[in-house]
């Protein structure tokens, strides 16, 4: 192993020879594939275990409000408490329908935070790294998909739930065009 950057290493202070690296079983299912004997419209795990997916929508938990009093909501407890039942969990990034009063996801041209997704490129890195990032961690490490994240390996990016019924309303073609963005920047698969 070079340290020094240069291969082979000549300096003595950069070998390690010796050193022993211990693998463990571990109890995570491991990655989700497509199952082949299932004609690949399944999905089983590296452990070859197949997973149910049965899921919870939670529009607003990431805010801890809801209507404008605080919800007493913990994110990585809300998370764990769904996981024991469902896995999957489907949530807003942004503070949807009881948003929180002061603190916003995005920020606009002045830095101010703020709810408008007009500002959505330029995202509050206090709110994600506080809620978003909490929530989808904790996820992870709950064996549980976080749909609407699309950084971490347990995600499941949704385009189809309920487009039309929101402001603004979104036609089938922008959901199309939606999905034909995300699915080239996504390495490995499609969107979903």
């Amino acid at each position: 192993m070079s340290f020094c950057g240069d291969y082979p290493c000549t300096f003595q202070h950069c070998r390690h020879e010796g050193y022993t690296i211990r693998c463990v079983a571990s109890s995570n299912p491991g990655f989700w594939l497509p199952d082949e004997e299932a004609g690949g419209r399944w999905y089983k795990c590296s452990d070859g275990s197949h997973p149910y997916i049965f899921g919870n929508t939670m529009y607003s938990f990431l805010t801890g409000y809801k209507h404008d009093d605080p919800s007493g909501g913990d994110i990585a407890g809300d998370v764990r408490g769904n996981s024991e039942y469902f896995k999957k969990i489907r949530f807003s990034i942004a503070s949807c329908r009881y948003p929180h009063p002061t603190e916003k996801p995005f920020l606009d041209d002045k830095g101010k935070p703020t709810d408008d997704g007009n500002y959505s490129h330029r995202p509050n890195p206090t709110w994600f790294s506080k809620r978003v990032d909490v929530a989808v961690r904790t996820a992870l490490e709950h064996d549980l998909i976080a749909a609407r994240y699309g950084s971490f390996p347990n995600v499941w990016i949704c385009m189809g739930n309920e487009f039309d019924i929101k402001t603004p309303k979104y036609t089938p073609a922008d959901i199309v065009r939606f999905g034909t963005t995300i699915r080239k920047r996504i390495a490995n698969g499609p969107a979903n």
